[in-house]
Formats: structure tokens, C-alpha cells, sequence
């Protein structure tokens, strides 16, 4: 965003910006970016278009002038039911490979918890089929128990 829009209003509820160092101190060495610690957006303004935002500042409202949303959430990936069982990588994402195979044979991971680089919902759809067809494929080769 911050390459294509002339200006970028990060707007963070908490006191600093948190996630990957590096990209966060990218973010804030833009001169097109402003940051907007301690806020929420309360309000998306506007009839056919987006005009503007309002946001609630330390108690204080105010609204921008804006021409697009792009609504992001957060990043704590939701690995705690993985932790003791697949491997991590540093920012709790479970780690897969191209088919979407953790750590442990047999176990497979998709969408925003897996170490994958673009956390959308296409892109967590679009894991989750091929995740899928890589399961198919596992249980298809497993060798299938006698039963006695």
C-alpha cells in the first residue's frame, strides 16, 4: 500500500506498533505513512464510496479524509491446541512446507497460523484446498491396515 496510495493512516489500538521489526520500522520511516497510536475506527464514512474514517483517539473523535479500508485484524496466529505438538517458528506460526505437511507425518496445516507470507482470506482459502488434496494424497498412499 504504502508504494501505490499517496497516503497511509495506520490506525493501531495499542501504544506501538508490534509484529516484525523491521517491517514496523519501515512502516514508520514513510513519509506516507501516518500512525495513529492508541485509536479505533469507529465509523467508515461515505454512500456509494468511502470518503472518510472516523476514529476515536485517547477519548477524542476526529475524521479523515480517506478513499479506501483495508481492515487487518491482528497477527497472533491461534497455535495453542499446535504448540506441544508441531514445530513453531519464532512468531508462533505453525511451520509447513509446500504441501502444507507440519513437522509431524500426517499432520496437516493451512491459512494465517501456518508460516505462510500473505495472511488473507484468498490466500487461507486457497491453502486450505491444496492442504486438502495433500491429505488425500497422504491417506491414498498409506499402506491400509489388516484388520485381525
Amino acid at each position: 500500500m504504502i508504494n501505490i496510495a499517496k497516503k497511509v493512516y495506520l490506525i493501531n489500538r495499542g501504544d506501538e506498533l508490534t509484529g516484525d521489526k523491521v517491517l514496523a520500522e519501515k512502516v514508520k520511516a514513510s513519509p506516507r505513512v501516518g500512525i495513529l497510536n492508541n485509536a479505533n475506527t469507529t465509523a467508515i464514512l461515505g454512500d456509494k464510496f468511502v470518503k472518510g474514517i472516523r476514529i476515536d483517539q485517547k477519548g477524542k473523535e476526529k475524521e479523515i479524509d480517506v478513499q479506501g479500508v483495508f481492515v487487518n485484524i491482528g497477527y497472533i496466529p491461534s497455535t495453542d491446541i499446535a504448540r506441544d505438538l508441531v514445530k513453531l517458528n519464532p512468531m508462533g506460526e505453525i511451520e509447513i512446507d509446500s504441501s502444507n505437511q507440519t513437522s509431524i507425518p500426517g499432520i496437516f496445516a493451512a491459512g494465517d497460523c501456518t508460516n505462510v507470507p500473505y495472511k488473507q482470506i484468498i490466500t487461507a482459502a486457497g491453502e486450505g484446498a491444496k492442504a486438502s488434496l495433500n491429505v488425500f494424497k497422504y491417506l491414498a498412499k498409506k499402506p491400509k491396515e489388516v484388520k485381525t
